[in-house]
């Protein structure tokens, strides 16, 4: 064979190679489908059934409990320490005690979430609605990740579905991500408590504006406890609460702060004193 005839053997086997590999890129997951290897994993639709109703637990019970956990100041298992009132939906947790720090840290955040997000889940999955299968449920477990604008939930739940000859093991976990800004709030209030203990004679309105929330209210709700209710609609309207305890704020003084008094008085030496216009 001439060389001429090498060389065109040559770039023809080269260019069916290269076709070859193309086709391969391009259709490789519709050919390991084929032989069950690779890809997503794909069931009868019966099958799907029992995936989509999980993930629909999943999706809406994360969401459920992260934003009713904010209203109990990130606590699921609400400590001892808490303002109980018939004004709020839930008892409300003090982050600030007599002097002491008792701030939820975000690992503890996790935590509590962790677990509201498993009783929600495990109450909203009802598998017996698939009498017709046979479902094996492996070890439930909940993780979650808080960010300032964003939560993480993955669920693990292994199941395997068996009906007639036929056994499907299901996904091992389900994910979904919540957008709210939970992490955020969590660090103001951790900030607001640090920002009190260093100055408990009074409360730095401007300071509060400063974090850029859309609302915080400060609630004189008793002798000694104010509530701070944390208001934000920058990614999500979302709600946060938590209490603080001053035993030194029972005395014979007329005021404490400003919020004491009535409209159009300040508290000055621990007296409403009517503003001058």
């Amino acid at each position: 064979m001439s060389k001429r005839g090498q060389f065109t053997l040559f770039v023809v086997l080269g260019i069916l190679v290269l076709l070859l590999a193309t086709l391969f890129f391009v259709f490789k997951d519709d050919l390991f489908g084929f032989v069950g290897i690779g890809g997503e994993l794909s069931y009868p639709s019966e099958i799907q059934e029992v995936v989509d109703h999980v993930q629909e637990c999943v999706d809406a019970s994360s969401a459920d409990a992260v934003f009713q956990i904010g209203l109990s100041g990130g606590y699921y298992d609400l400590p001892e320490k808490t303002y109980t009132d018939d004004t709020f939906a839930y008892p409300i947790p003090y982050y600030l005690y007599d002097g002491e720090d008792l701030s939820l840290s975000s690992d503890d955040l996790e935590h509590e979430l962790n677990d509201y997000i498993s009783v929600l889940v495990r109450s909203c999955i009802t598998l017996e609605q698939f009498s017709d299968f046979t479902i094996t449920e492996g070890a439930f477990s909940a993780q979650s990740f808080i960010e300032d604008t964003f939560v993480e939930a993955e669920i693990s739940y292994p199941l395997t579905v068996a009906v007639g000859e036929n056994s499907y093991t299901l996904p091992e976990t389900y994910e979904t991500d919540v957008i709210v800004n939970l992490g955020l709030l969590r660090s103001v209030a951790q900030e607001i408590v640090r920002a009190d203990i260093a100055d408990p004679q009074s409360i730095d309105y401007t300071s509060l504006l400063g974090y850029g929330l859309t609302k915080i209210t400060v609630a004189p709700v008793s002798d000694d406890t104010y509530v701070y209710v944390l208001q934000d609609g920058s990614v999500i309207n979302y709600t946060f609460f938590f209490a603080e305890y001053y035993s030194n704020l029972v005395s014979d003084a007329e005021c404490v702060l400003d919020l004491d008094c009535e409209n159009d008085f300040s508290c000055v030496e621990e007296s409403c004193v009517e503003e001058e216009e």
